[in-house]
């Protein structure tokens, strides 16, 4: 599963985040990878937390200083960690 969004406009979606996690969601995939930037937002790492509890053999990777993954915080279009991880999966 692959899953890169941008963050919803709480305005328009305030009803996003009404759900139940799955814990199954791995055991129904070919695999679920969180990749985590240790200088992320706060509310990431939250729910990344959240996340790594709930849903058993999930994968987690953690990078440093890529912040939310985003050219501006990584300065580059570039992630071949990504890419190694679709290719692989």
């Amino acid at each position: 599963m692959y899953r890169l969004t941008p963050d919803p406009d709480r305005e328009q979606t305030t009803d996003f985040f009404d759900f139940t996690i799955d814990p199954n969601l791995v055991a129904r995939t070919a695999g679920v990878t969180i990749f985590n930037s240790d200088n992320d937002m706060d509310s990431i790492h939250k729910s990344v937390k959240l996340l790594h509890k709930t849903i058993p053999n999930i994968k987690y990777k953690e990078f440093h200083n890529y912040g939310h993954f985003c050219f501006e915080d990584m300065k580059t279009v570039e992630f071949p960690e990504l890419v190694e991880e679709v290719l692989h999966a």
